[in-house]
């Protein structure tokens, strides 16, 4: 008898240093971008986040933002217009983004993003040079940009706005 009462003491003590594990994401919290890996204590970030603690967007994440389908409103030194552009995402970086249409011209120009900043290198499409930059804000893209063709240029400022 002496003998069970110390097998299940012995049982017991066991089992009760297992329940005293220490959960390493106690102390941890990934916010609404991420989960804790119980494992390994270390935040597992959804996509297009990232840090320790999944509170940082990932250059995939500010890319993202820039994606879809604006309103234009247009003022140039020519004239003003109103248009339809598409972002959509560039295979060719993290950072890269294509812009459809802009000038209302129907040609892919390239573009890289910084956080909420928008560059346009120089660069040729149809025989006209673009050049300008850009910020996002919410749903509101405003930019400046630069068209060049047959030595006249024309300098526009555009806002616009997300579908």
């Amino acid at each position: 008898m002496q003998y069970q009462k110390l097998i299940f003491i012995l049982a017991l003590f066991v089992l009760g240093l297992g329940a005293c594990k220490d959960d390493p994401c106690d102390n941890l919290d990934c916010g609404p971008n991420g989960t804790c890996n119980s494992d390994t204590g270390l935040c597992e970030c959804d996509p297009n986040w990232a840090g320790v603690t999944c509170n940082t967007l990932s250059p995939l994440g500010y890319r993202a933002q820039f994606v879809g389908t604006y309103s234009v409103i247009e003022t140039c030194g020519t004239g003003n217009d109103a248009y339809d552009i598409a972002i959509s995402e560039s295979s060719t970086a993290d950072n890269a983004i294509i812009i459809n249409n802009l000038f209302n011209w129907g040609e892919n120009i390239s573009a890289t993003i910084s956080q909420n900043s928008l560059d346009i290198p120089n660069q040729i499409a149809d025989g006209v040079t673009f050049v300008g930059s850009g910020n996002l804000d919410g749903d509101v893209l405003t930019f400046t940009f630069t068209v060049a063709s047959n030595g006249q240029s024309d300098n526009c400022q555009s806002t616009a706005t997300r579908k």
